[in-house]
């Protein structure tokens, strides 16, 4: 089951005279960063039980595994930059849902020696053939195409039992970040409303992207006027995520003033540093939400906010993972 991986003490609150030293960068110390939680395949059961019972989701859950394994296969003949990193996120994250789904007792077929992507929305009634991409020519629409087409299978998969839902739900968020990335537009997610929030969980949530978005106000007041005009947009749309997450539950605490930097912050090569640190401290921190995925609406609301969080991570400069928010 995955589990939370050891990390520092979460962000300490600042007083409005403290908030207004971190802005100016005035030797603020501690950590941005935040939790993750650690894909485990662990031991599977003895296979071959006579009686076994599907888990829930499980031919959805196989025919994710089926598309990832073809999008790591046909990213290969992409003349992209782009498409060696993505055929080994791809392959990483296929070798992990084999080994969960084996843990989990599923019957996982063994991979084709050629097996090509689909751009055919993955559902509970997905086979396993797929529709081909276009290949050897494969295009940057197409492949996007590709990537959201995982998105479609999210309320099936939100079913999935708990100990594979986060690992489940990182690997959408990736997919939909990557459809963003390429194409230049957020794939459609239908909204999953059944369940609520857990009140920690979000609390973490809410913590983090408030963490960034004042860290970006810190960016901008340091950075050279590129990096400033970046860092205000960033913070600004983070703001506004702040307030789609606050509507989205109800949260012990009311959220900080202000927020501890990891190190002094006084000249433009130190605020993109911190710009760095800021984007990893949020994918890590909505990672540290990721158990609360077992309840449909936070699957669904996760797998939005982490693709938000690699998207803003790219855009700085950071390489996609095969399992935001995730340790391996």
């Amino acid at each position: 089951m995955p589990r939370r991986a050891r990390t520092s003490a979460p962000p300490r609150a600042l007083g409005r005279r403290a908030v207004v030293a971190g802005v100016l960068g005035l030797g603020l110390t501690g950590s941005l960063s935040g939790c993750r939680v650690r894909v485990d395949v662990g031991q599977g059961l003895a296979s071959g039980s006579p009686t076994r019972a599907p888990v829930a989701g499980e031919a959805a859950l196989l025919a994710l595994l089926d598309d990832t394994r073809g999008l790591a296969t046909s990213l290969r003949t992409w003349p992209s930059p782009l498409a060696a990193p993505l055929a080994a996120v791809h392959t990483a994250q296929a070798q992990v849902l084999a080994a969960l789904l084996e843990r989990a007792n599923v019957p996982v077929p063994e991979p084709t020696a050629s097996s090509p992507s689909s751009s055919a929305p993955i559902t509970s009634s997905t086979s396993a053939t797929r529709t081909p991409l276009p290949s050897p020519t494969l295009t940057t629409t197409a492949v996007a195409a590709a990537e959201a087409g995982a998105l479609a299978g999210a309320a099936n998969l939100a079913m999935v039992p708990p100990d594979l839902a986060p690992a489940v739900c990182s690997v959408l968020a990736q997919r939909m970040a990557a459809a963003w990335i390429l194409g230049g537009t957020w794939p459609a997610l239908t909204p999953l409303s059944t369940g609520t929030w857990d009140s920690g969980a979000l609390g973490e949530v809410l913590a983090a992207t408030g963490g960034a978005a004042y860290g970006f106000d810190v960016v901008a007041a340091q950075g050279d006027p590129a990096t400033r005009a970046r860092a205000i947009a960033a913070a600004r749309r983070l703001r506004a995520l702040e307030a789609e997450q606050a509507a989205a539950g109800t949260v012990p605490t009311a959220p900080a003033v202000g927020y501890v930097l990891p190190f002094r912050v006084t000249t433009p090569a130190l605020a993109l540093r911190l710009a760095g640190v800021l984007v990893t401290g949020l994918e890590n921190g909505y990672g540290a939400a990721l158990p609360a995925a077992t309840a449909p609406v936070a699957f669904g609301d996760l797998v939005r906010w982490l693709a938000y969080a690699v998207e803003l991570a790219h855009e700085w400069g950071a390489p996609i993972s095969p399992f935001p928010g995730m340790v391996r």
